[in-house]
Formats: structure tokens, C-alpha cells, sequence
């Protein structure tokens, strides 16, 4: 009798092309084709690995926020000297806090790939993992700015096993580049933030922008009128408080959601030392009303919002707030019976 034997053809993960399609970027052909024969993480490590990364990334974008809730940022800006000593109120539109997340994205990267590091066959299946997923994905253009920029970048006379291994330590270095960029970016957008803000000081409204290469400095005796309002937004469950000092050349400043150089024990100590400056320089006052859009000239004030801000108060709280958004008597009875 004839004996028939079965070959068993090897098992591959990628394509003969996608290995040809590695070498083109710049992996060697013996870790390109260690690559091909050789399986990535199961799906559930993969799982496993993508929930720790969310994780870690979720973790270092709640720590950047926290980090801006708890930043003293007008006494920083005091003390940096990016505005003046003698400051009360800062209204400022932040830029940093926008390098901040992106700075977190780039730190997961960091971690993530430390960890990997930890062992060098966690760090082989992880770039082997990484690897197929990107050959059989991306387009070649998108191949030769990544991975090929990092597998350029590492030793191609390493055998095939340490050549993966140090695939992902060339990604740790490439996010940790990235992370230090982003965290100078930060810093340099912090000044320039500081230096934008606008400002209220005992002489008068220091009227920043980002734009703008100094402060335009408006004396009390020169704003012309106060605006006070309350509107809602996004489907009535956002309320909007308005506190604008309305300057020469349609210029304004905005203070009701100013940050106080002073510690305050009660909300709107700051706001109500600023309104007792305008009466006090008997500033005419007005309806805040929209500057522009389908509601331009209508007026900022809403029954409802009031309510919501009063539900937040304490009473003594509350004549204060009436009393620095000119809330007369008679209109809270109306509003609130």
C-alpha cells in the first residue's frame, strides 16, 4: 500500500506582501518574516492591553484637570508678573489647558510603553502585535511616517527578537519627545494666556486679547456702562451669568466667570468689591442684550436662569447677588412667588 503523508503548511499572520511591504519602511527581512510566522496577543490580552491603556489615559486627562481646578492661576500669574500687582480680577480665555490634554495623550504613550518594557516578551509580542495591526491597516504612505520613521531608527543588526523587543522602547523615547514638547508648549501658552488676560485694578480696566501686543488700559472715568444678565443654554440646563463693562471702540470685558486674586469666603466677594466701583464712579447700567447672532439685541435675561442661581444660594448670598445684578424687589416677587 501506498502511504500518503499530509505537509502542514506553516501558519502566517500577514501576507507575503505586507512582509514585503515592512522591509520597503525599513525592517529587516528576518524580523519582518519573525513578524509574519510568529501570533500576536490573543484577543483577550488585546483587550486587556487597549482597557489599561484607556485607563492610564483616562487617569493622566482626569489628573490635568484636576491639576487646572486646583491651580492658583491668578495668584500665579501675580507672581510670575504677567499682570499687574495690585489685580482684583482676572478674566482670561485659556489656551493651556488644551496642550494639557494633548500632553496627557502623549504621556499614555509613555507609560503604556514603559510598561511593555517591563519584560522583553511582552515587549516582542507587543510590537509584533502592534506591527501586523498597522501593516494590514495603513496605507504605504502612512507606513513610512509610522512605524517606518521609528524602525529606521533602530539597529538592524540586532538579532530579530531584540530588534522587536526594542521597537517599543523606540516608541517610549518618541512619546516622551513628545510629551516634553507639548509640556513646554504648555508653559509658553500659560504666559501668553497671562499676558492676554484682562484685568480689573484700582485704576481702572486693562483690556487684554491674545491677539494684542499690550493692554489697553481704560480708566473708570472712561467705561461708558455696565451690562448685568442671565441667560440658559443647551436646552435650558446651562446657565450663563453676564457681568460687562462696556468700554470705548466697542470694546468690553467680561467678569462674571473672572478668577479672584483674593481668597473669598463667600461667592461673589470679588464681583461685589468691582460693582461697588461702579456705583461709586456712577456708571450707567443696563440689560445685558446679545451682541450678535438670531438673538442680537434681545435681552440676557431669563427668569429661569435667576432661579437656578438662586437655588445655589444661601439668603444672605442672595441679596448680594440681586444687589450686583440689579435684581430690583419687585421683579424677584414676580419671578419667584
Amino acid at each position: 500500500m501506498r502511504q500518503v503523508i499530509l505537509m502542514s503548511t506553516p501558519e502566517v499572520f500577514i501576507t507575503d506582501e505586507a512582509v514585503e511591504r515592512l522591509v520597503n519602511v525599513g525592517m529587516p527581512r528576518a524580523a519582518a518574516e519573525v513578524v509574519q510566522a510568529t501570533k500576536g496577543f490573543s484577543p483577550r490580552m488585546t483587550m486587556l492591553t487597549g482597557l489599561i491603556t484607556l485607563v492610564i489615559l483616562m487617569g493622566l486627562i482626569f489628573g490635568s484637570v484636576y491639576l487646572q481646578a486646583v491651580c492658583p492661576l491668578s495668584k500665579l500669574f501675580v507672581a510670575f508678573g504677567l499682570v499687574s500687582a495690585d489685580t482684583l480680577l482676572i478674566d482670561v480665555e485659556r489656551i493651556y489647558p488644551v496642550c494639557l490634554v494633548f500632553g496627557a495623550i502623549a504621556a499614555t504613550g509613555v507609560l503604556s510603553n514603559g510598561i511593555a518594557l517591563l519584560n522583553k516578551q511582552l515587549a516582542t509580542r507587543s510590537a509584533i502585535t502592534s506591527l501586523q495591526k498597522y501593516v494590514q491597516r495603513n496605507s504605504d504612505a502612512s507606513l513610512r511616517v509610522f512605524p517606518g520613521w521609528l524602525l529606521k531608527r533602530i539597529d538592524p543588526d540586532l538579532h530579530p527578537a531584540d530588534y522587536l523587543a526594542a521597537y517599543p522602547r523606540a516608541e517610549f523615547w518618541l512619546a516622551l519627545r513628545i510629551t516634553t514638547v507639548i509640556v513646554l508648549l504648555t508653559c509658553v501658552c500659560f504666559v501668553w494666556d497671562g499676558l492676554s488676560a484682562t484685568c480689573m485694578t484700582s485704576d481702572g480696566v486693562h483690556l487684554g486679547n491674545h491677539f494684542r501686543w499690550s493692554r489697553v488700559v481704560v480708566s473708570w472715568e472712561q467705561v461708558e456702562e455696565v451690562s448685568t444678565g442671565c441667560y440658559c443654554s443647551g436646552n435650558g440646563t446651562v446657565r450663563n451669568l453676564r457681568y460687562v463693562l462696556h468700554c470705548p471702540g466697542a470694546e468690553s470685558a467680561e467678569f462674571s466667570n473672572a478668577v479672584s486674586v483674593v481668597d473669598d469666603e463667600r461667592p461673589f466677594d470679588s464681583l461685589g468689591e468691582l460693582d461697588q466701583v461702579v456705583r461709586t464712579h456712577q456708571i450707567p447700567w443696563r440689560r445685558a442684550t446679545f451682541p450678535g447672532g438670531p438673538f442680537e439685541g434681545q435681552a440676557q435675561w431669563d427668569p429661569r436662569c435667576f432661579e437656578m442661581v438662586r437655588e445655589e444660594l444661601s439668603d444672605d448670598d442672595w441679596k448680594r447677588f440681586r444687589k450686583i445684578f440689579r435684581i430690583g424687589a419687585r421683579a424677584v416677587d414676580r419671578m419667584f412667588q
